[in-house]
């Protein structure tokens, strides 16, 4: 074993920095922007006064004036009133924006903090971990704090640019200018929601059997488990012998993969998949068991062996996909349920079964085919918990199984008239386990809660919310 937790503690201090830096870019004063909507808020309603006393003199007058001098004052009064009523909508509307800015810029410091929060929670379990770093294990761990800093630089990223995006539209501003935007006759809709998912920290010799293509640098070397790679095959006359490999983009593996630097419209196509055919039914049901509640509030018991199996061919990511699964169980129970209090919703549920499943599906694309199987045999059990204050939720997620699991990825392509094929094939035996966090943050849903219950409400609600994200943090 060896002490690399210095080298990841400097990588992850490198991505704490940008995280501070995001988190000053979104820093203001929402208690002074409060303060100053209710002072415009106060003077809209003075002057709806004065402008209300102004009307009823110019119509007591009717009664004892007559002619020039009566038609004067109600032609003034009626001038005067019409400008102050203008100026009170414009205070109003004044009061109004500076009490959403305020939420806006809350809500993002309060979800700052939060994200700021759980990549340390994770941090000192990762740097922990990395204390005793079995020998050849320091790029898994260094790939680790990469992908966790990188996961929280963008929660921060997103939380930043929602912001701008509430503020450009508040105040009526082109993105990037400080420019009136031109009129439109579509109504402003308001920011709307950001849901901010953390990378799962995976652990465990199951933990990287699963749909990700087998690959034996980020397989853990520390746990019982077994791997080979292949290596590259071609097809000759004389039948198969070793060649080198062809370059790694012009395989249905490296195609499968995204560019390192891939843009925002790539990564979209990339998950995106249009199912052209589904399917499931069930192979066989010897079980017996019981449901009660509805789909919110319920649980479930199911005792005895059932086969279900389900399969689609779709498009996935511009590539020709054949999906299938087979799951058997011998025991599956379950609950979820929520509980609603004013502007606080709290939710959570637990599923948990014994038995077996086999996925796996074949890929077809300009680079060749590629095919994808992963099995587990044994118990799994998997919850969340999540809590909704006034439109900022936090929650947790959790899996642990313990069985036995294998797993085989084969590929083969056109390389210089040869035909090449490689596989990689693994399997483990004992426990695997993950454990992930999600951030959602609805704008328009905590305006709302703010205008209705008031500023004080509103400070309390996003508080709280601080605290559930902690606190459903420790619990995990």
């Amino acid at each position: 074993m060896t002490d690399i937790s210095g080298v990841v503690a400097s990588v992850l201090t490198r991505y704490l920095t940008v995280l501070d830096e995001c988190a000053k870019q979104v820093t203001g004063d929402p208690a002074a922007l409060q303060r100053q909507a209710q002072r415009q808020a106060d003077e809209a309603t003075n002057l709806a006064a004065v402008s209300a006393e102004i009307s009823s003199c110019a119509g007591k007058t009717d009664a004892s004036w007559q002619g020039t001098a009566q038609r004067a004052f109600a032609s003034a009064a009626g001038v005067l009133t019409k400008d102050i009523e203008d100026v009170t909508q414009q205070l109003k509307a004044e009061a109004q924006r500076l009490s959403m800015t305020a939420a806006a810029i809350q809500t993002t410091m309060s979800a700052m903090d939060t994200v700021r929060a759980e990549f340390l929670q994770y941090a000192r379990v990762l740097v922990d971990e990395a204390r005793t770093a079995a020998t050849g294990s320091e790029q898994a761990f260094l790939n680790a704090a990469q992908q966790l800093g990188d996961s929280a630089v963008r929660s921060a990223t997103a939380l930043r640019q929602r912001l701008v995006d509430a503020l450009t539209q508040l105040y009526g501003l082109k993105p990037e200018t400080s420019e009136p935007a031109e009129s439109s006759e579509k109504e402003d809709e308001g920011p709307g929601k950001v849901k901010v998912d953390f990378a799962q920290l995976k652990k465990g010799s199951l933990s990287w059997i699963g749909e990700e293509i087998l690959d034996g640098r980020k397989r853990p070397r520390s746990v019982p488990s077994w791997f080979s790679n292949s290596g590259w095959y071609k097809l000759t006359e004389d039948g198969f012998s070793g060649t080198r490999a062809p370059k790694k983009d012009d395989t249905p593996f490296g195609d499968a993969e995204l560019p390192e630097h891939a843009s925002t419209g790539q990564k979209l196509w990339h998950s995106t998949d249009i199912t052209l055919l589904k399917g499931e039914g069930v192979l066989g049901d010897e079980s017996w068991g019981a449901k009660v509640g509805d789909n919110v509030d319920e649980a479930h018991l199911s005792v005895g062996p059932r086969a279900t199996w389900d399969a689609a061919a779709l498009v996935h990511g511009g590539e020709f996909r054949l999906d299938g699964k087979v799951q058997g169980t011998l025991a599956d129970v379950g609950a979820s349920g929520a509980l609603t209090n004013g502007v606080v919703t709290a939710k959570g549920d637990v599923d948990a079964y014994v038995g077996g499943q086999l996925g796996g599906h074949l890929d077809g694309s300009t680079h060749g085919v590629a095919a994808h199987l992963d099995a587990f045999a044994g118990a799994k059990i998997s919850g969340s918990a999540g809590v909704d204050v006034a439109g900022i939720g936090v929650g947790a997620k959790g899996e642990l199984e313990a069985g036995i699991g294998a797993q085989f990825d084969g590929q083969a392509t056109m390389d210089n008239g040869h035909i090449k094929v490689n596989f990689k094939v693994g399997a483990a035996l004992g426990v695997g386990g993950s454990l992930g966090a999600n951030i959602d943050i609805d704008l328009p849903k905590v305006w709302e809660t703010a205008s209705h219950y008031g500023h004080e409400a509103y400070e309390s609600v996003s508080n709280t919310a601080s605290q559930a994200a902690r606190a459903i943090g420790s619990v995990w």
